[in-house]
């Protein structure tokens, strides 16, 4: 690469060192397990290529139906929340019992089925901090899971925006659930956190 400590996808890894590595330099999660590159190498020390089934120490489930706000013109089906709109937002509050860093994932997919494949650009807010712009695949009836892992939270009721822009007129993006995830791992020194947490903070301070 003609730019070595360019970060194109902004996970904290160079290109040249997302080339050594063998990752992709424009995903921030090359595997699309919901750890990022960055994470999986400098704390996890896990194979960034390789998805990673990691055990959960405990988590939090809020359907979409559970939503505290929403723009747009949505409907409830069943747990899950269907957006009728091309465009709108939802927002999803945890009450979260401990501090860290939690792997987040959204699962959603079509209200009804159009296509069988559908993609949508999704931009996300933690807490009124804008996180990310990503585009969401669904493969017919099934589900797709976008995965990321949060800043570190303090214990408290933290609120996540979805906005969903331009799903088109044959496409009703329905968002069935938002899991809070505390991944295991020991706490070697006694600090209340993981060990790959303190790892990770100390990286990226």
């Amino acid at each position: 690469t003609n730019r070595p400590n360019y970060d194109a996808d902004g996970d904290g890894l160079g290109n040249l060192e997302e080339y050594n590595l063998g990752t992709d330099p424009w995903k921030i999660d090359s595997d699309g397990d919901g750890l990022d590159d960055r994470l999986e190498t400098r704390a996890l020390l896990s194979d960034p290529l390789r998805s990673n089934d990691w055990a959960v120490a405990f988590e939090i489930v809020r359907n979409g139906c559970d939503a505290t706000g929403v723009t747009g013109t949505w409907t409830n089906r069943d747990t899950s929340l269907v957006a009728l709109d091309s465009r709108g937002s939802a927002r999803i509050e945890a009450d979260l019992p401990r501090a860290g860093i939690y792997r987040v994932a959204i699962v959603a997919g079509a209200g009804q089925l159009w296509s069988r494949t559908n993609e949508i650009p999704v931009r996300v807010c933690l807490d009124g901090r804008f996180l990310f712009r990503r585009t969401f695949v669904t493969f017919g009836n099934s589900p797709g899971t976008l995965q990321f892992m949060s800043p570190f939270l303090s214990a408290g009721v933290h609120r996540l925006d979805i906005e969903w822009r331009d799903a088109g007129d044959t496409f009703e993006p329905a968002l069935h659930q938002v899991r809070w995830q505390i991944l295991a791992g020991t706490d070697g020194d006694g600090n209340g956190l993981e060990d790959w947490m303190d790892t990770w903070m100390a990286a990226v301070n």
